[in-house]
């Protein structure tokens, strides 16, 4: 029987031995843990380069206008 992974396009087939689905089961959990921690990284480094950028112009990396320049 084969059981589909969510988001990932893959399935486990039932009937392979217990080691090789613990592994599948495993490597994806892993790689779901390491999109989270780089998703997280990414962010942190986006604020901290937006906040660099803020201080120093006014404008956001967003292209928000913090009020820091007058307008015209």
């Amino acid at each position: 029987m084969e059981v589909p992974i969510p988001f990932t396009g893959e399935s486990i087939d039932t009937g392979d031995d217990k080691t090789s689905i613990v592994l599948t089961v495993g490597g994806v959990a892993a790689g779901f843990a390491v999109l989270a921690m780089v998703q997280d990284l990414g962010s942190n480094a986006y604020q901290s380069a937006n906040s660099f950028v803020t201080n120093y112009t006014g404008f956001t990396l967003g292209g928000d206008d913090s009020g820091g320049q007058g307008g015209v």
